[in-house]
């Protein structure tokens, strides 16, 4: 009798350790799957520098130089690493779209992978605070900064055909034809 009392103390004890620890591990993991929230707190996680950050709808995108080349990229949580002891991370999906890095005042392409509808590109000129596109007829406007961006399009538009990019008092600075990235 008492032998059995202990097993079903120690089963009883087993259990709640089991769940207290699947919890435990639960609000951790969740923690460890929210994106970075600064630019600075993902290209610690990356281990590269960006150029600029985003966080559309809880995912987090990002547009980096690499190999002569403007990149814009969706990052998504990795549950495990190559780094030891193995943790979650965020790593770049590789579905990029890229244009080439200029010289110019500006660049800007389109780019449909890994999200459709978004603007992104250089800002070389630090007089550059916004950018304008005409769609459909109507005007809208971003502010943007250098050295990069990137911008969601309202849903069901299709790119411009070219960007302006203004200065603080509206004067376009630069017009860029939007490449396809």
């Amino acid at each position: 009798m008492h032998s059995m009392g202990s097993r079903w103390l120690w089963r009883s004890g087993l259990v709640v350790f089991v769940i207290v620890l699947a919890t435990i591990v639960a609000r951790v993991g969740e923690r460890l799957f929210d994106p970075p929230q600064a630019r600075g707190d993902a290209e610690a996680e990356l281990g590269h520098p960006l150029l600029s950050y985003e966080i559309w709808d809880g995912t987090p995108y990002t547009v980096f130089e690499l190999d002569g080349r403007i990149h814009f990229d969706r990052l998504f949580a990795d549950p495990t690493s190559i780094d030891w002891p193995p943790r979650p991370q965020w790593q770049w999906c590789g579905q990029w779209s890229y244009l080439p890095v200029t010289g110019n005042p500006a660049s800007v392409a389109v780019s449909d992978v890994p999200i459709p509808n978004v603007l992104f590109g250089q800002v070389n000129d630090p007089g550059i605070v916004a950018l304008a596109v005409d769609l459909d007829g109507v005007t809208h406007t971003w502010s943007v900064s250098g050295p990069a961006f990137a911008v969601q399009l309202p849903e069901e538009t299709s790119a411009p055909a070219t960007v302006d990019f203004l200065n603080a008092d509206g004067q376009v600075v630069w017009t860029a034809e939007v490449q396809d990235g």
